[in-house]
């Protein structure tokens, strides 16, 4: 698991969180799931005090309360239940706020919250008011900081000017995608705090694919996915390869665990620029000839990509433009992507100086997918025997015991044609 800061908090919390909205806190084994997520490295877990009557924080109390430094909570506050059970009101007033505290202190068995967040918001409320009373917590132990959970760009930007929230929760998918029309663009105008001085350090970042199909779609006027199939896979004959939306789920392969269990689809496989291509070795095969043909860029927009930035580990492993890149004591350069999402492994291997290639996508969970980039020596002198270090990109998503079989092909012969997961 990968760990960030929250904004401009101290919170560091892993790169993905566990919402319990949906968690039935009926459930025999509810504690177990919430455990095991903790045990798998997640380490930030989310509610609110509405979520089944506060029966939500309750459970997470009951379930944490002996290991409560080991994790960050979050919970949000706003939406006041009535006292009859059939329904809830907006209620951000400074007096339900200190009472709300209160309570789910109680439920959380905590005496303190990490992050406390607005659970909406409106231009009428008294949002002077709320900001005093969460900086009032702040002061007084506790919370440790605060946020709000908003969608409405208005909403988003007073609190951004007026007060000293570190996160702004929000819906973002492909059926959801009101994030763009405002709330990027002020993000990159109120910059997030600077992790690192360029050159200094690199960081793999799935968010930043979602952005460079936003940046796609704003040069060319087509959509990610009209760019794509116009510019790449019908010129090139990829039949079988597409973006995927809510649409495909039809045809779409689903991918599996270790156990054979299948992963279910879920809003962040319709995230456009990260992870949601769906292709063949085939398809892939044809996208690679005509790297080496020339008919997709130039040798000179090649070389660029081709060229390390990252320095990783200097003078060997190394990160270019969307690939990464091994420099060999030989002079030998291996250009190479893996890929990982639920069940699905995926590795793409280029050896330049034969002009050949590996191409291994798999859709039920293995780690030794990954060792693909051992055949190399089949092909040249690329010193990989006994190689184990592989990196793997959005390791958030895998876990359990290898297991399933492989798909592989070169440049001069396809083994076999399913549709997998790239």
């Amino acid at each position: 698991m990968e760990y960030r800061l929250l904004g401009r908090s101290d919170l560091k919390v892993s790169r993905v969180g566990f919402g319990t909205m949906s968690l039935d806190v009926t459930h025999p084994h509810a504690d177990t799931v919430l455990h095991r997520a903790l045990d798998s490295g997640i380490n930030y877990f989310d509610t609110a005090d509405m979520y089944q009557q506060g029966l939500n924080e309750t459970l997470l109390g009951r379930a944490f309360r002996n290991i409560r430094k080991k994790l960050i909570l979050a919970t949000k506050v706003g939406n006041q239940w009535r006292a009859d059970g059939s329904g809830w009101d907006w209620n951000p007033s400074k007096k339900y706020i200190l009472t709300a505290v209160e309570e789910s202190l109680r439920r959380l068995q905590t005496d303190y919250i990490d992050l406390y967040q607005l659970h909406g918001g409106t231009l009428e409320d008294p949002i002077d008011e709320i900001i005093e009373t969460f900086e009032f917590l702040k002061t007084s132990g506790k919370i440790r900081h605060y946020g709000i959970s908003s969608i409405r760009p208005n909403v988003i930007r007073e609190y951004v000017q007026r007060s000293a929230v570190v996160s702004d929760m929000m819906q973002y998918s492909l059926l959801d995608r009101r994030p763009e029309e405002d709330m990027l663009s002020y993000l990159i105008k109120f910059k997030p705090p600077i992790t690192s001085a360029a050159g200094t350090h690199f960081e793999y970042c799935n968010t930043n694919y979602a952005l460079l199909a936003l940046i796609i779609e704003k040069v060319s006027g087509q959509s990610y996915t009209e760019f794509l199939s116009q510019t790449f896979f019908t010129p090139l004959g990829m039949k079988d390869t597409y973006v995927f939306s809510m649409k495909d789920t039809a045809r779409a392969m689903l991918s599996y665990q270790y156990n054979n269990r299948a992963y279910k689809l879920e809003f962040l496989d319709a995230v456009y620029g990260d992870k949601n291509v769906y292709s063949t070795v085939r398809d892939m095969l044809k996208w690679d000839q005509a790297l080496y043909a020339g008919r997709i860029f130039k040798q000179a927009t090649l070389d660029s990509a081709f060229a390390g930035y990252s320095w990783e580990k200097h003078g060997k492993r190394n990160y270019g433009l969307g690939w990464r890149m091994t420099f060999l004591d030989n002079g030998k350069k291996l250009l190479y992507h893996n890929g990982w999402w639920h069940g699905n492994n995926t590795a793409f291997v280029r050896l330049i100086d034969e002009k050949a290639t590996i191409i291994v996508l798999g859709n039920k969970f293995n780690r030794r997918i990954y060792a693909s980039k051992h055949l190399a020596d089949l092909f040249g002198n690329y010193l990989q025997h006994g190689n184990v270090g592989e990196e793997v990109e959005n390791p958030s998503s895998g876990g359990g015991e290898p297991g399933g079989g492989a798909v592989v092909a070169k440049v001069s012969r396809v083994h076999h044609h399913r549709r997998h997961r790239r």
